[in-house]
């Protein structure tokens, strides 16, 4: 089935979240409004694909491009999008799209972003979507990894790649390695992940910090040896689902346990991200030095808050009370930092 089949037969109420909604473009007016009436500023000019261009590519490929406008229940048109199939490696589909400048910092970018993933995830048109992002557009690397994406092993041209699968059995391969966590044997990571001991503590402490029955959440063991992460969560909003995913391979903490706490506190915590990166994304323009700066002081007090609170919980309630050093071993020592400035004189 071609992806324009595919998103045709997806029902009218995901394509809508009572906010902005996502329509096929069909119209003269929709064709002028997307080449000429949707604008970007000019630094975001640089970073997009501009309409014409998405709408010459579904012209010469109808069957793998299908643009759309963005539109609000109170504003009209506020944007495009252009859904399309990957043209990299693997079988993924994507999107380019963007705001029309006097609708940005509104927060229509996330939900335009949410509505496309919940729109290709219900087509069955492919199991991931990948999206490439200049190395230097920071606001699309910060709202894809916000969307549960994970950055790739992979390049479009100069461009990164992130991803996000919608087959938890087949998670993607994302990038990054630690060479020494990688050498451990099997006996190593087995003495580490005694599963059957993972999931009592993921029960145990779902129910100390009443995650349940708010929230319906799965626990997931990842075996990519070169997986990042020790732990991270996939989250469905819409149906408050949640799935804890851990490192089975080659896990950077020490603590197990005090990864489960870490994680789950993150999402115990889930409503104040989402209320405070509104106000973020209405308060400043988005990209802007000013966005990136509130970004990055709520995103450094949250992770401060969450670890000192995790601590808590594991010294009043954990079976293993050590902390983990993982990530502290691979800084750099006060000695090393100290050269590396001194070099510079």
């Amino acid at each position: 089935m071609s992806l324009r089949d595919a998103l045709e037969n997806v029902i009218a109420p995901a394509w809508s979240d009572g906010c902005i909604t996502i329509k096929p473009l069909t119209t003269e007016s929709d064709l002028i409004y997307a080449a000429y009436e949707c604008r970007l500023t000019g630094e975001q000019q640089e970073l997009v694909n501009p309409a014409w261009f998405s709408i010459g590519r579904a012209y010469l490929f109808p069957e793998d491009n299908y643009p759309c406008i963005i539109c609000s229940e109170k504003e009209g048109s506020i944007g495009f999008i252009n859904f399309g199939r990957w043209l990299g490696q693997g079988d993924a589909c994507t999107w380019s799209f963007f705001i029309d400048t006097a609708h940005q910092g509104k927060g229509y970018g996330r939900r335009a972003a949410e509505a496309a993933i919940r729109i290709l995830k219900r087509s069955g048109a492919a199991k991931q979507v990948k999206l490439a992002a200049e190395k230097d557009n920071a606001g699309a690397q910060r709202l894809y990894a916000s969307l549960g994406f994970a950055l790739l092993p992979e390049l479009d041209g100069d461009d990164l790649v992130y991803g996000i699968s919608f087959d938890s059995d087949a998670p993607l391969e994302t990038a990054g390695t630690d060479e020494d966590t990688q050498k451990k044997t099997p006996e190593d990571r087995e003495t580490r992940m005694d599963r059957e001991e993972i999931r009592k503590l993921f029960e145990k402490y779902c129910q100390k910090l009443r995650i349940t029955p708010g929230w319906d959440v799965r626990l997931e063991f990842v075996e990519d040896p070169a997986w990042p992460k020790t732990g991270d969560f996939k989250i469905d909003c819409d149906d408050r689902k949640a799935i804890l995913l851990l490192n089975a391979a080659s896990p950077k903490q020490e603590n197990m346990e005090e990864v489960i706490v870490h994680e789950l506190m993150h999402l115990k915590m889930y409503p104040l991200d989402q209320v405070t990166e509104s106000l973020i994304i209405n308060s400043f323009e988005e990209g802007s030095a000013a966005s990136n700066f509130a970004y990055q002081q709520f995103f450094t007090a949250l992770e401060q808050t969450v670890e000192e609170l995790t601590k808590c919980f594991l010294l009043e309630f954990g079976e293993n009370k050590e902390f983990s050093y993982g990530r502290c071993r691979g800084m750099k020592s006060f000695n090393e930092l100290y050269d590396g400035l001194r070099s510079i004189e």
